[in-house]
């Protein structure tokens, strides 16, 4: 999978964990559930939309790394 697809899909993937946490706030649930769900229908093995070999990628294994030396 190419970097480019593969950022595209994780950002797809994202703002709809976020449509979905707050869908699921309005019916005063944790937003988190909404994210879980996402999670689950966009990963590997309901839509893959996430392939499962993504963690396994040069490109995402560096990204982690860039995101984890960030300061909170």
């Amino acid at each position: 999978m190419s970097l480019l697809i593969g950022l595209l899909r994780l950002f797809a993937v994202f703002c709809a964990a976020v449509a979905c946490g707050k869908l699921v706030a309005r019916v005063r649930l944790p937003a988190i559930l909404g994210w879980l769900i996402a999670g689950i229908v966009f990963g590997p093995y309901l839509a893959g939309v996430i392939p499962a070999d993504l963690p396994d990628t040069l490109w995402y294994r560096v990204l982690i790394r860039f995101l984890n030396a960030l300061p909170v």
